[in-house]
């Protein structure tokens, strides 16, 4: 049993995973994750994946302010932690305040273009965008970025599947025509 472990001085990886665990589960235990989270800050105050695991369990919580909060002290030890943008536009995002998750993005992918989630976070970004505002040409955006999300991450089936379905979202049937057309001829009836 995970909640049995007992961490050894400075060493946080595993309780980090048990957190993560418990905020990726089927059977979601955010009480929990939080739990491991504030121990493993005990073990390293000042660690920066502490703070980003312990704000994902607020999140997951729906503890917009505290994961905010958590956030804005990584901001404190690291203004530009990507990983902290993402996690910020993700809030920005949940609060449909999206010209604010964009600029956390974009400036997220300037520190590390080869940051894959911020493509991706970008893409829906754009979708929910262009829904709320009624501005379809924010759509196209959302495609470039998921598509290039896509690109980055490589071909699988699942990664295939994901793609075309924000394509059917995105309501672009075109290139969902022309994706699926290639990879038909790939895979066959493997698709």
């Amino acid at each position: 049993n995970a909640s049995l472990y007992k961490a050894k001085p400075g060493e946080i990886d595993f309780l980090l995973l048990i957190a993560k665990n418990y905020i990726e589960s089927d059977n979601q235990d955010t009480a929990k994750a939080i739990e491991f989270a504030k121990k493993a800050l005990e073990q390293q105050p000042n660690s920066i994946d502490a703070r980003l695991v312990l704000a994902d369990a607020y999140f997951a919580e729906k503890s917009i302010r505290r994961a905010w909060a958590t956030l804005l002290e990584i901001k404190r030890l690291e203004e530009k932690n990507v990983p902290m943008l993402h996690s910020m536009a993700k809030i920005h995002k949940y609060n449909n305040e999206f010209p604010e998750a964009i600029e956390k993005l974009e400036l997220a992918i300037q520190e590390n273009e080869n940051f894959e989630p911020a493509y991706q976070l970008l893409g829906e970004v754009y979708l929910d965008y262009s829904r709320f505002s009624g501005d379809k040409s924010k759509r196209k955006d959302g495609v470039k970025y998921y598509a290039k999300y896509h690109d980055m991450i490589g071909k699988s089936y699942d990664a295939d599947n994901q793609y075309a379905q924000f394509l059917v979202r995105s309501f672009d049937f075109e290139t969902l025509q022309e994706f699926t057309d290639k990879n038909w001829l790939q895979r066959g009836n493997n698709f």
